[in-house]
């Protein structure tokens, strides 16, 4: 019985391993398509999120049939909770990454512009954040997962930072607005990845430590 449990958590971890994998691949290929229009990069960003999607109903299924069948406690319990809670949160960040890339096809003007530097930084950081708490997952790392939370900040303040500097030249009509609402729009969707993996974190020190300190 214990086996068969280790076994089925074992598979649950390689499922999100890859799941978050290809979820890397979906923001590092909408952040690609940031430094040039490459509709080819756009469609590989599509495809990575359609694997993102297909692996959650495949992780999600076994995560219930581990909780009807193998009946886990305590750890066990908590892990296979937290993953159904993550998966959620993976799959809405390679919706988001989607997004990016396919708004870069709408308006190719953001591709290599100086707004799209900044731009590029929060997905070079969402990337490496979305790294680490898979790791820090799959190593029951806690402080790892602390140092993903903290990395949002940074996300936040880029945000923060290029929201305010397009305000101002929305209301001084010193750019092309259309373009300037746009890049608001993907800096959006860039800290919701973040604030996403924030989560996923969170799920990790609860699934380490039984607490959910959010």
């Amino acid at each position: 019985m214990r086996e068969r449990l280790d076994n089925e958590i074992m598979a649950l971890n390689s499922e999100m391993v890859r799941m978050v994998s290809f979820a890397e691949d979906a923001i590092h290929m909408a952040t690609q398509s940031l430094a040039a229009q490459v509709p080819d990069v756009v469609e590989r960003a599509v495809e990575a999120n359609d694997e993102v999607e297909r692996l959650d109903q495949t992780i999600e299924r076994r995560c219930l049939n581990v909780l009807l069948k193998e009946q886990p406690v305590a750890g066990d319990l908590r892990l296979v909770s937290s993953v159904l809670k993550m998966i959620t949160d993976v799959n809405r960040i390679g919706d988001q990454a989607a997004n990016i890339a396919e708004m870069t096809l709408r308006h190719p003007d953001i591709c290599g512009s100086e707004d799209s530097n900044p731009l590029r930084q929060m997905g070079d950081v969402t990337e490496r954040m979305l790294a680490d708490v898979i790791n820090a997952f799959v190593g029951s790392d806690l402080e790892m997962a602390k140092e993903v939370i903290a990395s949002d900040d940074v996300v936040d303040r880029i945000y923060r930072d290029l929201q305010t500097d397009l305000v101002v030249k929305i209301k001084n009509e010193t750019d092309d607005i259309e373009t300037a609402i746009q890049v608001i729009l993907i800096a959006k969707y860039y800290e919701r990845i973040g604030d996403h993996i924030v989560n996923m974190a969170h799920w990790v020190d609860y699934t380490i430590t039984g607490e959910l300190n959010r």
